[in-house]
């Protein structure tokens, strides 16, 4: 009897922890096996979940090119016959590169209005296969299944690369995948799956909740998953109690942080004004996620509608980048040849200007640039440096607030605040801030300095009962700028120095500064007329133009 019931009891309790183990993993043929541990942390993923069933996410891929941009075709994963009877053969072109374009948590090619954009700006710019990913029954609350079936949606994004490079003989290198928020992971487990031989990789904003700073960087994007990894963070807040969802680590070969990577200029605005100009749920998703939703904004234009060169500066801080500490793409390696792994391309022109570069030279590095308020937002980038000159008279600094306005050759003006908080200025000091401007160096003419000691002063008259008894100065040796982004195909900063006739300038008095060439120039054709000569001439600098007849 007590044997028996021993039987009973280890036939029992096997079967427990059978029922046990089957609830501890699941395997999907051509897939994979999931364990429910599998990313387990207790600080970073304190519940981790199996990926729901291929079936039930049932992603749909929507294929696009210049012969179908607005009807996709359209077919569906499965394990047997992953390129359905839906998907026309004869529309794939296996010539020309193919763009895959992934959405993230609670998104879908309905409410994603941005996928179509970036589809269509792909399309307009080259002849690609552009194919766009919808996972609208993956990617729902908890927000933690959602992250988990992300795995699942990049084994099936990279199994549709297998079946295609099988079917067209092609190499997995002419695949890009472009990610947004949860897609930047799905992103990365697609090239894992591929073993890291996909071409290229673009994590737009790669959420941070439950990936960032995991120890498994199997995880998450990361700079392995395709032979160049690019990721843009721009809501690189942590989630509590900042209410961020991007991540803050860097994950590629290349990571860019603009505007800092953590609040983006006009998004204040953007989050009141978006539902009247964009529509209900566009404006509900600026609303929310702004900065997150930057990313891809940023994305979207540095395809085609360029002002300027999109160009970020590798630095240790953004802090560090915003006071001119880092400003030469030069970069020495161990053998002492110059690089320009100091600089980097957002975009698809990188594949231009970066194609043949070592991109593990670029990795681990942040790369930092400061944009406009809205689009277009890739504007000409300047280092402004303010070199202050000495004098006797006076040795104490002065504390005041600067405004310069620039003014192009046709009388554009476009006014700046050097210093948004009161700051000493102290004499033979050099004072540097990077600012983004519409104008472009090669039309820059003059510059309007005004200084006060209040910043509500400098917007008043000139000569107001304010400012006429004030007799404090401040004494500017010149102003130089430097252009670090240039509508030109190149990465070499542009110099340019300005110069007034006076050094010392007093308080709320506005002072023009001319470019130094123009202004030797002008100084040599005045020394001609006072002798009686007169000169007939054109001289054409780098980045000034001076024409007298």
């Amino acid at each position: 009897m007590d044997l028996k019931f021993d039987c009973y009891f280890w036939l029992i309790f096997i079967s427990i922890l059978e029922v046990i183990e089957a609830t501890m993993n699941v395997t999907y043929p051509e897939i994979g096996t999931f364990f429910l541990q599998d990313f387990f942390h207790p600080i970073v993923r304190p519940l981790d979940l199996l990926p729901n069933s291929p079936d039930s996410i049932e992603p749909t891929f929507m294929l696009y090119t210049r012969n179908n941009p607005s009807e996709s075709d359209i077919f569906y994963y499965n394990p047997n016959n992953i390129l359905n009877d839906h998907f026309n053969p004869g529309r794939f072109q296996p010539n020309l590169l193919t763009k895959i374009i992934v959405h993230g948590y609670i998104d879908n090619t309905m409410l994603a209005q941005w996928m179509h954009e970036l589809k269509d700006q792909f399309l307009n710019q080259a002849s690609y296969n552009v194919i766009v990913v919808d996972w609208q029954k993956g990617n729902l609350p908890p927000y933690t299944q959602a992250a988990a079936n992300s795995r699942i949606v990049g084994a099936m994004i990279g199994l549709v690369i297998r079946r295609l490079c099988q079917d067209f003989h092609l190499q997995p290198d002419r695949f890009h995948i472009i990610g947004h928020s949860l897609g930047s992971h799905a992103a990365g487990y697609a090239g894992k799956f591929l073993n890291g031989e996909l071409g290229r990789i673009t994590g737009l904003d790669p959420a941070g909740p439950l990936f960032e700073y995991h120890p498994e960087k199997r995880i998450r994007l990361w700079h392995t998953d395709a032979k160049y990894v690019e990721a843009i963070h721009t809501d690189a807040k942590q989630l509590i109690p900042a209410i961020g969802f991007g991540m803050e680590e860097p994950c590629g070969h290349v990571d860019f942080y603009p505007n800092g990577g953590i609040n983006q200029p006009g998004c204040e605005q953007e989050r009141v004004l978006s539902i009247i100009t964009d529509g209900l749920i566009e404006g509900a998703r600026r609303l929310v996620a702004c900065n997150h939703q930057r990313a891809v904004d940023f994305y979207i234009e540095s395809i085609n509608n360029l002002v300027a060169l999109p160009i970020a500066y590798a630095c240790e801080s953004y802090e560090s980048f915003l006071d001119g500490e880092c400003s030469d793409c030069d970069d020495d390696d161990e053998n002492g040849r110059g690089g320009k792994s100091n600089c980097a391309i957002i975009g698809t022109l990188s594949e231009r200007l970066m194609g043949s570069k070592n991109p593990l030279k670029y990795q681990g590095k942040r790369f930092f640039m400061v944009t406009a308020k809205r689009s277009l937002f890739f504007r000409y980038q300047y280092l402004i440096e303010i070199k202050m000159s000495r004098t006797e008279s006076r040795e104490q600094p002065i504390e005041g607030f600067i405004k310069m306005d620039f003014i192009d050759i046709s009388g554009v003006e476009e006014s700046i605040i050097f210093n948004e908080k009161l700051q000493e200025f102290h004499q033979a000091r050099n004072y540097s801030k990077v600012f983004v401007l519409e104008i472009e160096i090669g039309r820059l003419k003059a510059i309007r300095f005004q200084w006060s000691s209040d910043e509500f002063e400098m917007f008043l008259p000139p000569l107001t009962p304010i400012s006429i008894f004030e007799e404090e100065k401040i004494q500017i040796d010149h102003i130089k700028i430097t252009a670090l982004s240039h509508s030109r195909f190149q990465l070499d900063p542009i110099r340019q120095i300005f110069v007034a006739k006076t050094k010392t300038i007093p308080k709320n008095t506005k002072i023009e500064f001319n470019s130094l060439e123009s202004f030797n120039d002008q100084n040599n054709l005045d020394r001609k007329r006072r002798r009686g000569g007169r000169s007939k001439r054109k001289r054409i600098g780098r980045s000034s133009r001076l024409i007298d007849s």
